[in-house]
């Protein structure tokens, strides 16, 4: 529905279209209140968008698990919480050949515990393909593992740090939707 001004000062949604400061709406206040509303449609749609930075990272507790921090999101136009969580690479599927380079994707369920590491395809140097996630699920963000010349990662035994096997190491967070104070 298109927002319009009548003649006693209110939009059709009834608010005041009046302020003292502009006489009329804030030209700002107006963005921010579309912007809101996109954020809000964009939450609806499937599976879902990431309110808050992941804050992805190398593992804490452990050398070889994938680290995000307590983040919020909206799946289905439902808000909550995901917790901050450890994954482990453990499956052989998750190797890298030497002198390659791979993409990972991590990702949540709608429940928003069960995590889901997904490899992509082992790629030449410079190459960015990234993989897909699994049906329905939100993608917290990316990793990219490049080998080194003649040694190749393991994903069972070696640590998610530059050193052995890996050349160099990046993480990166999944887009966000934030929404912005109106006032």
């Amino acid at each position: 529905m298109a927002e319009y001004l009548n003649f006693n000062g209110m939009d059709n949604l009834g608010n005041e279209a009046v302020t003292k400061e502009h006489g009329f709406k804030s030209e700002v206040r107006e963005l921010r209140l579309q912007y809101n509303k996109l954020a809000q449609v964009v939450s609806l749609m499937m599976p879902g968008v990431l309110t808050s930075a992941p804050g992805l990272k190398g593992g804490t507790s452990s050398a070889i698990t994938w680290r995000h921090e307590a983040c919020t999101a909206k799946i289905r136009g439902k808000a909550f919480t995901i917790s901050a969580a450890e994954t482990a690479l453990t499956d052989t599927g998750h190797d890298t050949a030497h002198t390659k380079e791979s993409w990972y994707v991590l990702s949540v369920q709608a429940d928003g515990s069960t995590h889901t590491i997904t490899k992509g395809a082992d790629q030449t140097i410079g190459t960015i393909v990234l993989p897909q996630a699994p049906d329905n699920e939100l993608v917290l963000g990316y990793m990219q593992i490049v080998t080194i010349v003649g040694t190749a990662f393991d994903a069972n035994t070696d640590d998610l740090a530059v050193g052995t096997g890996i050349a160099s190491l990046a993480f990166y967070d999944a887009p966000y939707i934030e929404t912005v104070n109106v006032d």
